[in-house]
């Protein structure tokens, strides 16, 4: 199944169920990137790496070290391409 195909745009209830476990592994790296970001601005007293440079590195490190499941392709696919150009207009 291609990324297309599973993102049925004619049924929003299907979508989510099928990017939801990408999105929400994307989520999880983030959660971490943000508490190492804030303990760096605890120890330092400011941030040396942003959260968003901190959470792509964590996840070029998890990619390498785990193969996410493929159920979870999708929503990785769409966190990759939509939510990434998102954050780097608003940073």
């Amino acid at each position: 199944m291609n990324i297309a195909t599973a993102l049925d745009i004619g049924n929003p209830d299907s979508r989510l169920r099928t990017v939801a476990p990408g999105v929400l592994l994307a989520a999880a790296i983030t959660m971490v990137a943000v508490v190492i970001a804030r303990a760096e601005e605890a120890v330092i007293g400011h941030a040396v790496l942003e959260p968003l440079v901190l959470a792509l590195l964590l996840g070029l490190a998890v990619r390498a070290a785990w193969t996410p499941p493929a159920r979870a392709e999708p929503g990785i696919a769409w966190a990759g391409k939509q939510l990434l150009e998102t954050a780097i207009v608003v940073l």
